[in-house]
C-alpha cells in the first residue's frame, strides 16, 4: 500500500479506503501525479477495503491537467501523460468497488472528469465551480473521458456542459444531480463521504457489484473510444489528443 506522497496519499480507515488529494494547491494533475494516482488504484483494488472514497483538498478537488508543464513536454511525453490521465479516469469508473468523491472546491476541466467518474459526488455548499473548459482552449472533449462526464450529465445539459464550456456552482449542479449532496462545510464534507462509503461497503455484495458496473459502464467507454479512433486525423497534430504520425 502506498504511503503518503507530495500530491496525495492512500489508506484504510476500516472498510473504507480513503484516497486524498493534495498537493497544497490546485491539485494540478502531471506525469508524477498520475504514477502516484495509478499506485493508489492499484492498492485500492486488491486490499481488503470494500468501498473507496476519494477526497480533494479544502479549495481544489482539482483544476485538472498542469497547463504549466504538460503543453511543454515532448510531443510523445504530452501524448503519454494524456493516455495515462484517460487510464486513471476510466480505472475509477469501471473500479470494482463502490466510489464516493467530495469536492470542497473547483472541479474543473479533468478534475471535474474524475469526479463524474465516482458513484456518488458530494461538495460542499460552496462558490467552487465545476466544469469542463477543453472546447474554449482547443481540446476536443472525446474519447472515454468523455463518456464518463456525459454518463454524470443530464442529457439536456450535455451541450452546454461538454460543448459550451458551461461551468456550474456546487448548487447549479445538484440541482441537475450531478453533485449528490450538499454538505454545509469540508468538516462535514470528509466525514459525510466515509459514512456514504461504508454504507455501501456494507450493503452490495462485492462480486456481483463489480460484475454490474462492468456490465453498465464499459460498453460506454467502448463506443466512445472507437469514436475517437474514427475521429484521430481530424485533430491537429499539436494537440494534447493528437495520434502519433510518421
Amino acid at each position: 500500500m502506498p504511503g503518503p506522497t507530495s500530491r496525495l496519499s492512500y489508506r484504510h480507515e476500516g472498510e473504507v479506503g480513503v484516497l486524498v488529494l493534495d498537493d497544497g494547491k490546485a491539485n494540478a494533475i502531471g506525469p508524477a501525479w498520475l504514477e502516484e494516482a495509478q499506485a493508489a488504484l492499484a492498492a485500492a483494488e486488491t486490499d481488503a477495503t470494500r468501498a473507496l472514497a476519494v477526497l480533494g483538498r479544502e479549495r481544489f478537488f482539482s483544476a485538472g491537467l498542469d497547463m504549466r508543464i504538460v503543453p511543454s513536454l515532448p510531443a510523445e511525453a504530452m501524448r503519454a501523460t494524456s493516455l495515462a490521465f484517460v487510464e486513471v479516469v476510466r480505472r475509477l469508473f469501471l473500479f470494482p468497488k463502490p466510489v464516493v468523491a467530495a469536492s470542497a472546491g473547483h472541479a474543473l476541466a479533468g478534475g471535474f472528469m474524475l469526479f463524474c467518474a465516482a458513484d456518488l459526488r458530494l461538495a460542499t455548499d460552496s462558490p467552487a465551480r465545476y466544469g469542463l473548459s477543453e472546447v474554449r482552449i482547443g481540446v476536443p472533449v472525446i474519447g472515454p473521458t468523455a463518456a464518463v462526464v456525459a454518463a454524470a450529465v443530464p442529457a439536456h445539459e450535455r451541450v452546454p456542459l461538454l460543448l459550451h464550456g458551461r461551468e456550474l456552482s456546487a448548487r447549479e449542479a445538484a440541482a441537475l444531480g450531478i453533485v449528490h449532496e450538499l454538505v454545509p462545510t469540508p468538516a462535514d464534507l470528509r466525514q459525510r463521504a466515509l459514512e456514504r462509503a461504508a454504507t455501501l461497503a456494507s450493503t452490495v455484495e462485492p462480486r456481483a457489484y463489480a460484475i454490474s458496473k462492468l456490465a453498465l459502464r464499459r460498453p460506454l467507454l467502448e463506443q466512445a473510444a472507437a469514436v475517437a479512433t474514427e475521429l484521430a486525423g481530424q485533430i491537429p497534430a499539436e494537440n494534447l489528443l493528437a495520434p502519433r504520425r510518421p
